[in-house]
C-alpha cells in the first residue's frame, strides 16, 4: 500500500465524519476491523517518518487529543468493550509518541 493510501486511511479513520473516534461518540461500539486498518496504516507510515523531520498536518491532526477521544466514562459502555476502547486509545498514544519520535 502506499503512503498516500496509508495517509487516507489515517483521514478516514481517526478524522472523518465516518471516524472511529465519531463512531464511539454515537454509541457505535469499537470497530475492530476499522482499528486494524488503522493500525496497520500507522505501522507503516511510523517507518517511513522515522528519518523525516517533518509529517504531514492532516496526520498529526490525527494524534490531536487522542486519548481523549477514546476516554468514556464508567456505564458509557460494558466494561469489557470499556476496557478494549481505553486500550486502543493507549496503543494510539504509543503510537503517536513513535511516529513524533518521543519514544524514549
Amino acid at each position: 500500500m502506499s503512503i498516500q493510501n496509508d495517509l487516507r486511511t489515517v483521514e478516514r479513520l481517526m478524522l472523518s465524519e465516518h471516524s472511529i473516534p465519531m463512531r464511539l461518540r454515537m454509541h457505535q461500539g469499537m470497530d475492530e476491523d476499522a482499528y486494524s486498518d488503522l493500525a496497520a496504516a500507522l505501522e507503516r507510515l511510523i517507518d517511513y517518518y522515522a528519518n523525516h523531520s517533518d509529517v504531514p498536518k492532516r496526520l498529526a491532526l490525527a494524534f490531536v487529543d487522542v486519548g481523549a477521544a477514546f476516554a468514556y466514562p464508567q456505564g458509557a459502555y460494558p466494561d469489557d468493550e470499556l476496557a478494549r476502547i481505553e486500550d486502543v486509545g493507549q496503543e494510539l498514544s504509543q503510537m503517536g509518541q513513535l511516529l513524533f519520535g518521543d519514544a524514549d
